[in-house]
């Protein structure tokens, strides 16, 4: 199981790297800012027992100056797609590739103006992190995670067959690998079900929006959502009048290929009923043959 979706010192120097043989950075970053970025991903990994792509792209953004985050986005954006190709692959041989050109730790060095005396502790702070990412590599997190639960499972037994705590195990058990011993209640479970789906607001599954309803969180993915999909589907699965499906139609009565989506997002998380389903039919063909009548 992989834990990062990127060994971490090898992601920070190639960023790094990168960020300073491109002619749109304007500031360019001295390796304290690679460090930073690895000691930021252990710590987010920690603190949530999780660091995703996301997660990755986020730290790279936030470590850099106003002036270089968009090209940091940029770039970590493109060295993690291609390294999703390479997975496998010795992360010492990435390292010197050439992806984003020659790389050597010796140049990264000579360009970044480091004072001399303060290498060997430099090199200290890499040193600690790869044997720190090495040993979280090397868990048994499928076991690990079944140890923790089956020791909550004995604390809460049959609550947890229950709504909604099975909803908020579902949800971690799909997004996150959850430190279990890390929870003391019912409560703490749900809040952090709850933040594992705030968290992916404007990037919501389908399914997330039904996952939603049941831990009562729709109001939140409606007010902060930038998605036209979620926030639609959110106000339906919210209320129950029986004209739930009018934001349905006002979609379709837009962008027809943004109501397609809609209509997509909502088959697949399950959310229509028949009746809703039956609108949704009609809808569509008044507007098919509106586009034939043109």
């Amino acid at each position: 199981m992989n834990v990062f979706p990127q060994n971490p010192v090898w992601f920070s120097l190639k960023l790094i790297s990168a960020l300073r043989n491109s002619e749109n950075c304007t500031y360019k970053p001295s390796i304290r800012q690679a460090i930073a970025i690895c000691k930021l991903i252990l710590a987010r990994f920690l603190n949530r027992g999780e660091c995703e792509v996301d997660d990755f792209i986020d730290i790279a953004v936030v470590t850099s100056p106003l002036e270089n985050q968009d090209i940091a986005k940029k770039i970590a954006r493109e060295l993690l797609s291609i390294s999703e190709s390479l997975k496998g692959i010795n992360p010492q041989k990435l390292a010197s590739s050439d992806i984003f050109g020659e790389f050597k730790a010796k140049d990264l060095l000579n360009s970044s103006e480091t004072d001399f005396s303060e290498l060997d502790e430099i090199f200290d702070d890499f040193d600690f992190l790869q044997k720190h990412f090495d040993e979280i590599e090397n868990l048994d997190v499928d076991a690990l995670m079944e140890s923790t639960f089956s020791s909550f499972f004995d604390r809460f037994g049959d609550k947890l067959q229950e709504e909604p705590y099975k909803t908020a195990l579902d949800v971690i058990d799909k997004n996150a690998i959850a430190n279990f011993d890390k929870m003391k209640d019912l409560k703490s479970l749900l809040e952090y079900a709850k933040n594992l789906l705030r968290k992916k607001i404007n990037n919501l599954e389908p399914e997330d929006i039904g996952s939603a309803k049941k831990l009562g969180i729709l109001e939140e993915i409606i007010k902060k959502s930038k998605t036209s999909r979620e926030k639609i589907l959110s106000q339906f699965a919210k209320t129950d009048s029986p004209d739930k499906v009018k934001p349905l139609k006002e979609a379709f009565q837009g962008n027809f290929l943004d109501a397609l989506n809609i209509a997509d997002f909502a088959i697949k998380g399950n959310i229509l009923d028949e009746k809703s389903k039956s609108v949704v039919k009609d809808l569509f063909q008044k507007i098919l043959v509106n586009l034939v009548a043109i």
